[in-house]
């Protein structure tokens, strides 16, 4: 099966569904990521290129432990809309991945970037299979089930289904740890240690559902993105 992940920033897939793309590569399943904004920072001292191949080494180091191939798109915050031209380059995107589950963000996370992302996914997916929607990739006929992973910190997010990710739990902490210039960064703020927060994250929904690490999700309730099958792991 081939399992496409599309996130907005660095470090979204991983902390959000990591585990679970650890178990799709274990059972031998073929596994795209891709993300489709470039950095942001309030910072003065922000250095756009310096940071953005800085990411893009992090996310590469991260995906190579579990074998999967990277894409990115660099959407810069001005042009990070349903425009056209970005439908275009994610229904490319969706035509070489040809997958059978698209993971992506929930429509009501908190981030603009983040449900844009979803928009996307989901409007590309459609035109993937369209043949007056001309890209570089030819058209397909694969049918994606979008499944919408966590929000970020879990808030306004109702899990219908989870993955038992601790038997892989070290795998998605060193995935995590490849990020080393964003968890460094947050490394002693009293709230959002990225290790920590991953953790604790993952210990919660494993404890609701009887497991000691899990990761939570929900299909997309929309015509044309479910599936009769459970294709999570």
């Amino acid at each position: 099966m081939n399992v496409l992940a599309v996130g907005a920033h660095p470090l979204d897939i991983v902390f959000l569904c990591g585990g679970t793309l650890a178990r799709y590569a274990r059972a031998g399943h073929a596994i795209a990521v891709a993300y489709l904004a470039l950095p942001m920072s309030e910072s003065p001292d922000f250095n756009l290129e310096e940071v953005t191949a800085t990411r893009e080494e992090e996310t590469a180091r991260a995906f190579s432990l579990i074998g999967a191939s990277v894409h990115f798109l660099r959407l810069g915050p001005l042009e990070f809309s349903t425009t056209p031209e970005n439908k275009l380059r994610v229904t490319d995107l969706i035509r070489r991945a040809k997958p059978e589950v698209i993971l992506t963000h929930d429509p009501a996370d908190y981030h603009p970037e983040h449900r844009v992302t979803t928009a996307l996914v989901q409007e590309s997916s459609l035109l993937a299979r369209q043949y007056v929607v001309e890209t570089e990739s030819p058209v397909i006929q694969t049918h994606s089930e979008i499944i919408c992973m966590d929000t970020v910190a879990g808030v306004g997010f109702r899990p219908e289904q989870f993955v038992d990710i601790s038997d892989v739990i070290e795998t998605k902490r060193n995935m995590m740890l490849a990020y080393e210039s964003e968890i460094k960064a947050w490394e002693d703020d009293p709230v959002m240690p990225w290790m920590e927060w991953m953790e604790v994250t993952a210990r919660y929904r494993g404890i609701q559902v009887g497991m000691r690490y899990a990761e939570a999700f929900r299909p997309l309730h929309t015509w044309g993105s479910l599936s009769s099958e459970r294709r999570l792991p």
